[in-house]
């Protein structure tokens, strides 16, 4: 019952979100770029983050090859959007992954637009990562940042093997909400993690703020 009275709430608020996302373009790229200005003084923490991601291209293109990322991105896929499926009360009953034919997941009780788009705009490790370092209290920035270079950059080339026209969570949502929606969020969101990995998470939740200041 309360999945379903969720998935009627945030239905309906597909658009308005849309909305908002496209408003807080101007205001979160401006929070990006004032991070990145106060970085400059600070390149011990940007630096880890660039060689981890720089890293991860070069280890996956000679693991997996140019043009996939192998079942396991399959796989992050499906947890993400099991993740959010949970998150909105749902029971995830199985899921199914192969290295070449994508994946499905079976959710009970109905399902929203924002379970259906989470893999594309939630770099799902880099949370648990960052939630992973708050909990044990890490203090080694280097190593720290340079893990979180990491699942960026596999987040990043993921999503872009992801985005294509045949893509059927795409074709479920639309192609316009997609276009509309995709990039303010990815930018909040990725905007978030680099706040992190430069001043923890008092700059990460300054960075929320001022990106949704768009009243």
């Amino acid at each position: 019952m309360i999945a379903g009275i969720l998935d009627r709430l945030i239905n309906l608020l597909k658009w308005p979100c849309v909305v908002l996302s496209v408003w807080a373009l101007f205001p979160s790229s401006q929070a990006c770029y004032e991070i990145l200005i106060y970085s400059l003084d600070k390149t011990e923490l940007l630096f880890p983050l660039f060689v981890g991601g720089f890293a991860y291209l070069v280890i996956s293109r000679i693991v997996v090859g140019k043009k996939k990322q192998g079942w396991f991105s399959t796989l992050e896929h499906e947890l993400t959007h099991a993740l959010f499926a949970l998150i909105t009360f749902h029971k995830v009953n199985g899921i199914q992954t192969t290295a070449s034919q994508g994946g499905v997941i079976e959710i009970q009780n109905g399902n929203n637009w924002l379970i259906i788009i989470s893999p594309y705009i939630f770099p799902t490790f880099s949370f648990f990562l960052i939630i992973l370092m708050v909990l044990v209290d890490a203090h080694n920035k280097w190593v720290t940042n340079f893990l979180l270079g990491c699942t960026v950059a596999y987040h990043l080339i993921s999503t872009v093997h992801e985005l294509h026209r045949h893509q059927t969570d795409l074709q479920e949502t639309g192609f316009v909400f997609a276009a509309l929606f995709l990039p303010g969020a990815n930018l909040i969101c990725y905007g978030t993690i680099l706040a992190f990995a430069i001043n923890g998470t008092g700059e990460m939740m300054s960075f929320i703020k001022n990106s949704l200041m768009i009243f």
